[in-house]
């Protein structure tokens, strides 16, 4: 497929053989909507439009022309679960308890990073749904401002130059949450005399640095100056924000599937917390 916007192609917009699974949603539910039911050897054109809160930034709200070709179909089919399967994910010995064990463990982390992700998010917008505050037109413009920036950088790496008509985009409502929730957490750190625990802002740091072929490297460079470590505490103090909300709100337990909360077609079940409406 190749990707298009206002018909001139995206940069990295194209790809050879590409290997889309449906139900995955990996390039997005109208992408695989237009393809459902298409057999080996059709060309497809689909216009998408990009949603607001779509990670691509620099394409939210704008529409993407995608012209598609269709190599081939295929199915998928459950493999046996044997040594050679199992030796693809690093069990070399076979063992099948093992093999399982390792296969929990990994799939409650996943479970576990998920849950935080969605629990931090019904906080948030709980937070700035309850809360109406008058907000200063200065921080909105200059958070407005920043939105339009990073749209239009994100663009231009893109190889899209901004159109007049883009430098327009609606972001003031965007602008006005993002300042809202900075004051709201900002006067709930304040009244609460919230902190960043340095235990927590280590660990932190340790989850990061673990990614890298140097993790001391990474460590020590967070621990060189106050603006390098300034970041990890942010997050820090908002998740003591989280907690904090949390520790005072009236929280139910909502059991769900693997795949409802982790969108990647397992099916162990777990309960996570629901925020009440």
């Amino acid at each position: 497929f190749e990707s298009f916007v206002e018909g001139k192609p995206l940069a990295n917009g194209k790809a050879e053989n590409h290997r889309l699974e449906l139900g995955s949603h990996d390039l997005g539910e109208e992408f695989e909507a237009g393809l459902t039911g298409k057999a080996a050897g059709a060309e497809v054109t689909l216009h998408v439009a990009v949603p607001e809160n779509s990670m691509e930034t620099g394409l939210r709200g704008r529409e993407v022309e995608y012209r598609i070709r269709v190599k081939s179909v295929n199915e998928a089919v459950l493999p046996e679960l044997d040594a050679k399967f199992m030796a693809a994910f690093g069990v070399e010995d076979g063992d099948e308890a093992r093999f399982r064990a390792d296969l929990r463990r990994g799939m409650e982390r996943e479970l576990d990073a998920a849950l935080q992700k969605q629990t931090r998010a019904r906080v948030l917008d709980k937070l700035h749904e309850i809360h109406a505050i008058e907000l200063p037109e200065a921080l909105v413009a200059a958070e407005r401002r920043r939105i339009q920036q990073e749209w239009e950088a994100a663009l231009k790496e893109r190889g899209i130059e901004p159109s007049p008509k883009a430098r327009d985009i609606p972001a003031r409502q965007q602008a006005e949450k993002r300042v809202s929730l900075q004051l709201i957490l900002g006067e709930i750190v304040r009244q609460n005399d919230l902190k960043a625990d340095p235990a927590e802002v280590r660990k932190r740091i340790e989850q990061l640095a673990a990614g890298y072929a140097e993790p001391d490297a990474v460590i020590n460079w967070h621990y060189s100056s106050k603006e390098n470590l300034a970041r990890v505490e942010e997050w820090v103090l908002e998740d003591a924000v989280i907690n904090w909300a949390l520790a005072h709100a009236e929280v139910t337990e909502k059991t769900s599937t693997f795949d409802e909360i982790t969108n990647k077609g397992q099916t162990d079940s777990r309960a996570g917390p629901e925020m009440p409406a």
